[in-house]
């Protein structure tokens, strides 16, 4: 783990930008909020806990875990989108884009940081 500090705060905000949408989603409509929704919203908590531990550890913890993370955002998003009525699917499509594009970076950062792991 001997990656800058600026590269670990890009992980926790994308933590954080992944994370707020299913907290929020769980605190602000828990009586209007189907059961496969509440499933996948705490799924993405979890995933996004994991990925918070994985950045204690070498980067390919890392980029396997942001890429999990990504990948059940999107499955998040379209949930939301096929349920209807969270948010209008342009606003969702335009985060999870955002998302994508910023763990895109992550990732790419990762894989080519000459600073850290040797077991990478």
């Amino acid at each position: 783990m001997d990656r800058p500090l600026w590269q670990i705060l890009f992980n926790i905000a994308l933590i954080g930008f992944v994370v707020r949408r299913a907290a929020l989603g769980l605190a602000l409509q828990t009586d209007r909020t189907p059961a496969m929704l509440w499933g996948v919203y705490v799924a993405l908590i979890a995933i996004c806990a994991l990925t918070a531990i994985a950045i204690l550890f070498s980067r390919r913890w890392v980029v396997g875990s942001v890429i999990a993370m990504l990948a059940s955002y999107a499955v998040v998003t379209f949930v939301e989108i096929g349920i209807g009525g969270v948010a209008p699917p342009v606003w969702l499509i335009g985060q999870l884009v955002t998302a994508l594009a910023f763990g895109g970076v992550i990732v790419w950062w990762a894989r080519t940081s000459n600073s850290g792991d040797a077991a990478s």
